[in-house]
Protein backbone atom coordinates (compact mmCIF):
# COMPACT_ATOMS: atom_id res chain seq x y z
CA UNK A 1 0.00 0.00 0.00
CA UNK A 2 1.61 2.96 -1.32
CA UNK A 3 0.48 6.80 0.40
CA UNK A 4 1.14 9.49 -1.84
CA UNK A 5 0.25 13.14 0.57
CA UNK A 6 -2.91 12.27 1.31
CA UNK A 7 -3.62 9.72 -0.77
CA UNK A 8 -3.35 5.59 -1.57
CA UNK A 9 -2.24 4.29 -4.85
CA UNK A 10 -4.07 1.85 -6.73
CA UNK A 11 -3.01 0.25 -10.30
CA UNK A 12 -5.43 -1.49 -12.66
CA UNK A 13 -3.80 -4.64 -13.97
CA UNK A 14 -3.21 -4.41 -17.39
CA UNK A 15 -4.99 -6.85 -19.71
CA UNK A 16 -2.04 -8.78 -20.93
CA UNK A 17 -1.48 -9.83 -17.62
CA UNK A 18 -2.33 -13.67 -16.73
CA UNK A 19 -3.82 -13.11 -13.54
CA UNK A 20 -6.62 -10.39 -12.22
CA UNK A 21 -6.97 -8.48 -15.69
CA UNK A 22 -8.00 -4.95 -15.59
CA UNK A 23 -8.71 -5.77 -11.72
CA UNK A 24 -7.70 -2.76 -9.27
CA UNK A 25 -4.65 -3.39 -7.15
CA UNK A 26 -1.57 -2.54 -5.19
CA UNK A 27 2.24 -2.56 -6.92
CA UNK A 28 3.13 -5.99 -5.87
CA UNK A 29 4.24 -9.09 -6.84
CA UNK A 30 5.79 -12.19 -5.58
CA UNK A 31 8.83 -12.74 -3.37
CA UNK A 32 12.34 -13.68 -5.58
CA UNK A 33 14.57 -16.67 -3.94
CA UNK A 34 17.17 -13.80 -2.95
CA UNK A 35 14.57 -12.06 -0.62
CA UNK A 36 14.37 -12.50 2.95
CA UNK A 37 11.39 -10.04 4.22
CA UNK A 38 8.12 -8.84 2.75
CA UNK A 39 9.38 -5.32 3.13
CA UNK A 40 12.50 -6.29 0.57
CA UNK A 41 10.23 -7.47 -1.89
CA UNK A 42 7.42 -4.82 -1.70
CA UNK A 43 10.68 -2.12 -2.33
CA UNK A 44 11.94 -3.92 -5.27
CA UNK A 45 7.95 -4.28 -6.51
CA UNK A 46 7.66 -1.07 -5.91
CA UNK A 47 10.70 0.34 -7.96
CA UNK A 48 10.10 -2.22 -10.61
CA UNK A 49 6.63 -1.18 -11.46
CA UNK A 50 6.90 2.42 -10.97
CA UNK A 51 10.60 3.55 -12.44
CA UNK A 52 11.18 5.50 -9.18
CA UNK A 53 14.55 4.43 -7.56
CA UNK A 54 14.63 2.19 -3.83
CA UNK A 55 15.24 4.93 -1.81
CA UNK A 56 12.38 7.42 -2.83
CA UNK A 57 10.03 5.32 -0.50
CA UNK A 58 9.87 5.49 3.17
CA UNK A 59 8.59 1.67 4.27
CA UNK A 60 6.09 2.35 7.46
CA UNK A 61 5.43 -1.42 8.33
CA UNK A 62 3.73 -4.66 7.43
CA UNK A 63 -0.32 -5.01 8.04
CA UNK A 64 -2.20 -7.66 8.85
CA UNK A 65 -2.22 -10.36 6.43
CA UNK A 66 -4.66 -11.32 4.01
CA UNK A 67 -5.96 -14.61 2.62
CA UNK A 68 -7.25 -14.51 -1.36
CA UNK A 69 -9.75 -16.37 -2.58
CA UNK A 70 -7.47 -18.34 -3.88
CA UNK A 71 -6.35 -19.08 -0.43
CA UNK A 72 -2.77 -17.08 -1.51
CA UNK A 73 -1.44 -15.29 1.21
CA UNK A 74 -0.91 -11.54 0.82
CA UNK A 75 1.53 -9.48 3.44
CA UNK A 76 1.09 -6.29 2.98
CA UNK A 77 3.54 -3.69 3.07
CA UNK A 78 2.45 0.13 3.98
CA UNK A 79 4.87 2.35 2.59
CA UNK A 80 4.80 6.61 2.14
CA UNK A 81 6.12 8.33 -1.17
CA UNK A 82 9.08 10.83 -0.32
CA UNK A 83 8.07 13.69 -2.51
CA UNK A 84 5.12 15.26 -3.51
CA UNK A 85 1.79 14.19 -5.38
CA UNK A 86 2.92 16.01 -8.66
CA UNK A 87 6.13 14.69 -8.42
CA UNK A 88 4.93 11.36 -8.42
CA UNK A 89 2.54 11.74 -11.38
CA UNK A 90 5.09 13.25 -13.24
CA UNK A 91 7.68 10.40 -12.78
CA UNK A 92 6.01 7.22 -12.48
CA UNK A 93 6.23 5.00 -15.70
CA UNK A 94 4.34 1.48 -16.02
CA UNK A 95 6.75 -1.67 -16.67
CA UNK A 96 3.47 -2.91 -18.62
CA UNK A 97 2.24 -4.56 -15.11
CA UNK A 98 -1.01 -2.20 -15.22
CA UNK A 99 -2.47 0.27 -17.34
CA UNK A 100 -3.58 3.14 -15.42
CA UNK A 101 -3.35 4.07 -11.93
CA UNK A 102 -5.74 6.12 -9.49
CA UNK A 103 -4.41 8.54 -6.38
CA UNK A 104 -7.69 8.09 -3.94
CA UNK A 105 -8.10 10.46 -1.01
CA UNK A 106 -7.90 8.71 1.91
CA UNK A 107 -10.41 10.90 3.58
CA UNK A 108 -12.91 9.40 0.18
CA UNK A 109 -11.95 5.71 1.60
CA UNK A 110 -12.98 6.68 5.26
CA UNK A 111 -16.07 7.31 4.21
CA UNK A 112 -18.59 4.33 5.72
CA UNK A 113 -20.96 5.22 3.12
CA UNK A 114 -18.81 4.23 -0.03
CA UNK A 115 -18.74 0.69 1.06
CA UNK A 116 -20.08 -2.34 0.20
CA UNK A 117 -19.84 -5.69 2.24
CA UNK A 118 -21.05 -8.99 0.88
CA UNK A 119 -20.81 -12.71 2.60
CA UNK A 120 -19.58 -15.01 0.34
CA UNK A 121 -19.66 -19.00 0.91
CA UNK A 122 -17.08 -21.29 -0.83
CA UNK A 123 -15.99 -23.81 1.32
CA UNK A 124 -16.42 -21.19 4.73
CA UNK A 125 -17.99 -17.76 4.65
CA UNK A 126 -16.19 -15.06 3.60
CA UNK A 127 -17.01 -10.76 3.58
CA UNK A 128 -16.24 -9.50 0.31
CA UNK A 129 -15.89 -5.93 0.49
CA UNK A 130 -16.32 -3.24 -2.36
CA UNK A 131 -16.26 0.50 -2.70
CA UNK A 132 -16.46 2.76 -5.74
CA UNK A 133 -12.95 5.06 -7.13
CA UNK A 134 -15.36 7.76 -8.83
CA UNK A 135 -13.58 9.86 -11.31
CA UNK A 136 -14.85 13.11 -9.67
CA UNK A 137 -13.33 11.95 -6.14
CA UNK A 138 -9.93 10.14 -7.45
CA UNK A 139 -6.73 11.14 -9.70
CA UNK A 140 -6.44 8.93 -12.51
CA UNK A 141 -3.08 9.01 -14.40
CA UNK A 142 -3.90 7.23 -17.70
CA UNK A 143 -7.31 6.40 -17.94
CA UNK A 144 -9.33 6.40 -21.13
CA UNK A 145 -12.64 4.82 -19.15
CA UNK A 146 -15.29 6.97 -19.22
CA UNK A 147 -16.77 4.89 -16.19
CA UNK A 148 -15.30 4.84 -12.32
CA UNK A 149 -13.79 1.90 -11.26
CA UNK A 150 -14.85 -0.86 -8.01
CA UNK A 151 -11.96 -1.92 -5.53
CA UNK A 152 -13.26 -5.25 -4.38
CA UNK A 153 -11.70 -8.17 -2.94
CA UNK A 154 -8.37 -8.50 -1.23
CA UNK A 155 -7.39 -5.38 -2.23
CA UNK A 156 -10.28 -3.66 -0.68
CA UNK A 157 -9.63 -6.16 2.32
CA UNK A 158 -6.51 -4.78 3.10
CA UNK A 159 -8.06 -1.52 2.82
CA UNK A 160 -10.31 -2.50 5.82
CA UNK A 161 -7.69 -3.97 7.41
CA UNK A 162 -5.90 -1.06 7.37
CA UNK A 163 -8.80 1.46 9.06
CA UNK A 164 -9.55 -1.00 10.97
CA UNK A 165 -6.13 -1.40 12.38
CA UNK A 166 -4.88 1.86 12.47
CA UNK A 167 -7.46 4.95 13.49
CA UNK A 168 -5.86 7.41 10.83
CA UNK A 169 -6.84 10.75 8.74
CA UNK A 170 -5.01 12.20 5.47
CA UNK A 171 -3.45 14.88 7.92
CA UNK A 172 -1.51 11.60 9.82
CA UNK A 173 0.60 10.99 6.71
CA UNK A 174 1.53 14.54 5.96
Amino acid sequence: MLIVEDHIVFIKRSNSMPTHKGEIAFMGGHKSSSEISPIETGIREFSEESGFALNTIEVKGLMVPVLTSHQRVILPVVAKFCGTKAEFLGGVQSNGEWSDLVLVPIEYLLQTNIWTRASVFADTFYHVHYAPLMRDECSFLNSTAKNSYILWGATAKMVVNFFQNHLVSAKDWH
